[in-house]
C-alpha cells in the first residue's frame, strides 16, 4: 500500500505576503485531510524568502485545531537551532494537541544562511550537535525521572515528581515517543544509515532511482547493524506529482509560472551550489536540467490513471516505499488550478495506491 502526503516546504514566491502564505498553507492541510491525503509535513528554515516558515509547530498546531485524521510532521525541526530541553516539551504538547497525529522530523540544517544566523557555519558541528540534541530529548521522552544527561553541547538536570507542583508531568502522548523522521540526500547518505539503526523514519528527497536505491541500501545498511528490520512501509519519498483531469492539465499545472519559477530560480541553483544537479537526471547535461524538463521527463505527471501507472512503476525501479510526499506550491493568486489537483489526488489517486503492493 502506498499512502500519500503533502509538504508545505513551503515553496513560498518571495513576494507574498507573509500572513497570505501561512494561511496558504494551513488552508491547504485542511483541504488535505478532508480528502483523505494522510500525511502534511511543514519545514522549517529562518533565512529564505522561498521557504518562509521558520515555526513549523506553529503552523501544525493551527492546523491540528481544524483536521481530524492528517499526520502532521515537522520537516524537519533544525537542532542546532534550538534548546532541545524546550524543544522537547514543544512537541510533546504538540503531540497532545494533535491527538497522537505528530511525527518529528529532526536535521541539522544546510542552508549557510540560516548557519549564518545562528553562528554555526560548520556543517559537522552542527551535524555533532544535532546528535547530542535528539538523545537528549528521546531521554526526556522516554527516560524515568529524576536523571542528569551531560553531553558534549547540551545537559539536563530533570527533576522527579513533586506533589506540591503537581509536577513534572509531561509525557508525550504516543509512547514510547511521537515517530521520528530524518532524510538524507546524498548517494550513501550517512544521515540515513544513521535513521536505520534507530528504526526512524527515513525520507529521500526527488532524485534520480540509483540515488534513491543508494538511500534505501544505506538505510538498510544501518538497521543490519543494530539487528533491526528495514520496513519500506517507513519510507517516504519526497517527489513532485501533479494530475488533472487530463493528462494536458496535470501537464500545463506543473509547467505553470509558481512551479516554474521555484525550480527555474530557486531549487535547481541550490542543487547546482551543492553539486547535486545531475543527480535529478544522470547523463543530461546540466545546462538542460531546467524545471520544464524535469516536467517532462522526470515528476509524476498525469490523469489519475496515468498518474498511477507512473506511481506504480516507480515504486517497483526503486524496490517501493510507503508514502509519496509532494510538495505544495504557492497559488495564491490563481489558488483553484492547485486545489483541484489535490482534490483529485486525494479522491481519486489515493484509493488507487493504497491497492499497490
Amino acid at each position: 500500500m502506498v499512502e500519500l502526503g503533502i509538504f508545505a516546504v513551503p515553496f513560498r514566491l518571495p513576494e507574498t505576503e507573509i500572513a497570505a502564505g501561512l494561511n496558504w498553507d494551513i488552508g491547504l492541510i485542511e483541504l488535505a485531510d478532508q480528502i483523505g491525503i494522510h500525511e502534511a509535513w511543514c519545514a522549517e528554515h529562518y533565512t529564505l524568502g522561498w521557504e518562509n516558515v521558520c515555526a513549523p509547530e506553529l503552523v501544525l498546531a493551527a492546523a491540528s485545531r481544524t483536521t481530524k485524521k492528517i499526520r502532521l510532521a515537522t520537516g524537519a525541526n533544525l537542532l542546532p537551532y534550538h534548546n532541545p530541553i524546550a524543544l522537547a516539551h514543544r512537541l510533546m504538547q504538540l503531540d497532545h494537541m494533535t491527538g497522537g497525529r505528530l511525527i518529528a522530523g529532526f536535521g541539522a540544517g544546510g542552508y549557510e544562511t540560516d548557519a549564518q544566523l545562528f553562528g554555526l557555519p560548520d556543517l559537522a558541528e552542527r551535524r555533532e550537535i544535532t546528535q547530542d540534541a535528539r538523545e537528549l530529548i528521546i531521554d526526556i521522552w522516554t527516560r524515568e525521572r529524576p536523571f542528569r544527561r551531560e553531553g558534549k553541547h547540551f545537559k539536563v538536570d530533570y527533576p522527579a515528581f513533586d506533589s506540591f507542583w503537581g509536577g513534572p508531568n509531561w509525557r508525550p502522548m504516543q509512547l514510547p515517543h511521537p515517530p521520528v523522521a530524518i532524510a538524507g540526500i546524498s548517494a550513501s547518505s550517512s544521515s540515513l544509515k544513521d535513521a536505520g539503526r534507530h528504526g526512524y523514519i527515513p525520507m529521500s528527497f526527488d532524485l534520480a532511482p540509483e540515488y534513491l536505491i543508494g538511500h534505501w541500501d544505506a538505510y538498510a545498511a544501518g538497521a543490519a547493524e543494530s539487528g533491526l528490520t528495514p520496513d519500506r512501509a517507513k519510507w517516504r519519498l519526497f517527489k513532485n506529482a501533479f494530475t488533472g483531469r487530463t493528462d494536458e492539465e496535470a501537464l500545463e499545472l506543473a509547467l505553470s509560472e509558481p512551479v516554474q519559477r521555484v525550480y527555474d530560480e530557486f531549487v535547481l541553483r541550490v542543487y547546482e551550489r551543492f553539486g547535486l544537479l545531475g543527480a535529478f537526471a544522470p547523463g543530461v547535461p546540466e545546462d538542460q536540467i531546467t524545471a520544464e524538463f524535469l516536467a517532462r521527463n522526470v515528476w509524476l505527471v498525469g490523469a489519475p490513471k496515468t498518474l498511477v501507472e507512473r506511481i506504480r512503476a516507480f515504486h517497483e525501479e526503486i524496490g517501493g516505499f510507503g508514502v509519496l510526499v509532494t510538495p505544495t506550491f504557492d497559488f495564491i493568486g490563481n489558488p483553484e488550478p492547485f486545489k483541484r489537483h489535490l482534490k483529485i489526488l486525494g479522491e481519486q489517486v489515493g484509493p488507487e495506491l493504497a491497492r499497490i503492493s
